[in-house]
């Protein structure tokens, strides 16, 4: 029981820290759609509704497959959903009954110049007859890039980890010390057009990064600023005066800021691309004497998601995925199948 609530101690810090972090422009979707089952050879519908909120950078969490462009995007290389909810209904291993919430929340130790870590925490349930929970605490390692070619985003990170599961309505639980890993890879094609804004802002992040990357730097370049003066540079001046106005104990780190700020104007105001192919994947493996199903669990995936609206609020799509491997909140049930849904994001 100690352990469940350590697991929501997290979700909750994360769902208390949202409005410190960069957020999600849209963080509910909805999907429905059918599945094919190759295991059991038959086919189902499905029902998905997720929320993923908050941008924890180089995290590890997965990016939004059409929110995120992995070519023009200023920092593509940084991660979303450090808070995510996933509820899943229909028939069929593809998709049963299951409930994941996922969240990672920024640590800093409370020594002088020690680096931020990120702790993980999760509950992972089965509403089908095995009756499964799993609640989960540790520390993610901050994610590897591999340079961008060709516009590919990708990621990966390690992360270490302490479960404790209960099943069959709460006959057997088992403990576990387990070691995760979680990857990312996407290219996005047909870009939208972006109005001539979204270039200022561009400009004005270069700006940042050339003449005001520290705090020091910032207050020196723009002590003096006019009228006559870029409008990049007159911004990163509103800027600056926005950060000296907010709490020093919630405004965090200039650069961080700033970059924050740009970041989520250009993600809010102009659509990205209309297609974008990924692959992703999760595994844990268990370093204890006693497994519940096997040592080794694992989820591959990969599909496309085509944008089929021109709304800038709300974006309707359509999803093809393939999944092969297990669930972490259902570990006894394989899928190997393809879903094809369409979806709404807001």
């Amino acid at each position: 029981m100690k352990k469940y609530i350590l697991g929501a101690i997290v979700l909750a810090a994360s769902f208390a820290n949202a409005a410190d972090q960069d957020k999600t422009p849209k963080p509910i979707q909805i999907n429905y759609g059918f599945t094919r089952d190759y295991l059991n050879n038959k086919n189902s519908t499905f029902f998905k509704l997720e929320y993923n909120d908050r941008v924890v950078k180089k995290s590890g969490t997965k990016p939004d497959p059409l929110e995120l462009d992995s070519s023009d995007n200023i920092h593509a290389k940084d991660d979303k959903d450090g808070l995510s909810l996933a509820f899943r209904r229909g028939v069929g291993s593809l998709t049963g009954n299951l409930i994941d919430a996922f969240a990672i929340q920024p640590f800093k130790l409370p020594w002088a110049n020690a680096k931020e870590v990120m702790i993980s925490g999760g509950i992972h349930l089965s509403l089908e007859n095995s009756r499964r929970i799993e609640a989960d605490l540790g520390l993610q390692f901050r994610a590897l890039h591999i340079a961008n070619h060709a516009g590919i985003t990708n990621w990966a990170t390690i992360g270490a980890e302490h479960a404790s599961a209960s099943y069959g309505g709460g006959t057997g639980s088992l403990d576990s010390d387990i070691l995760t890993f979680r990857t990312f890879a996407a290219k996005s094609f047909g870009h939208v057009t972006k109005p001539a804004v979204v270039d200022a802002k561009k400009a004005s992040m270069k700006e940042l990064d050339e003449h005001a990357k520290t705090y020091k730097d910032a207050k020196k370049y723009l002590e003096h600023v006019s009228d006559t003066d870029s409008a990049s540079k007159q911004e990163l001046a509103s800027i600056l005066e926005q950060y000296d106005d907010a709490q020093v104990e919630t405004r965090g780190n200039w650069y961080d800021y700033a970059s924050a700020y740009l970041n989520a104007f250009l993600l809010q105001n102009f659509k990205t691309s209309r297609v974008q192919l990924y692959a992703e994947a999760q595994g844990q493996y268990s370093l204890s004497k006693k497994v519940e199903f096997r040592r080794y669990n694992s989820l591959w995936a990969a599909g496309f998601s085509v944008d089929l609206s021109k709304n800038v609020d709300k974006t309707t799509f359509l999803d093809v995925r393939y999944e092969n491997g297990y669930l972490r909140s259902d570990p006894s049930k394989a899928s190997n199948g393809l879903l094809l849904s369409v979806g709404l994001r807001f």
